[in-house]
């Protein structure tokens, strides 16, 4: 019932959207290796940062016990994007954690994680 989208794209979505429960699992699994590798990189990397058991995300909020604002900074100035807790927090909470996901290659993530030292 689209006007503006043609038949061939209306039927791949059809097609698509037929596989949902497979690409959903699809992605669980991926996701669930991808935080194993994440907190035993993160353990390696700094063993001192501490978080929550997630069930499953896509990111891991770890509390890195000293300012996560500046921790960003200095990451930024080595090339490193991250994620300081106050920017998803609308009361001035979570000075201290950093969200950083899970989808990375963990490899990836440890090298960053040491450049922050």
């Amino acid at each position: 019932m689209d006007l503006a989208t043609s038949v061939v794209d209306q039927l791949i979505a059809v097609t698509l959207i037929g596989r949902t429960s497979q690409a959903r699992a699809q992605r669980r699994a991926m996701l669930t290796e991808a935080l194993a590798a994440t907190e035993a990189g993160l353990s390696q990397a700094r063993p001192g940062w501490t978080g929550e058991p997630v069930a499953g995300a896509s990111g891991l909020w770890v509390d890195t016990h000293e300012d996560a604002v500046a921790l960003a900074e200095h990451g930024k100035r080595d090339g490193l994007k991250l994620a300081a807790g106050p920017a998803f927090c609308t009361y001035g909470g979570q000075e201290t954690y950093l969200r950083l996901p899970v989808w990375h290659d963990p490899e990836q993530l440890i090298s960053a994680l040491r450049r922050l030292a």
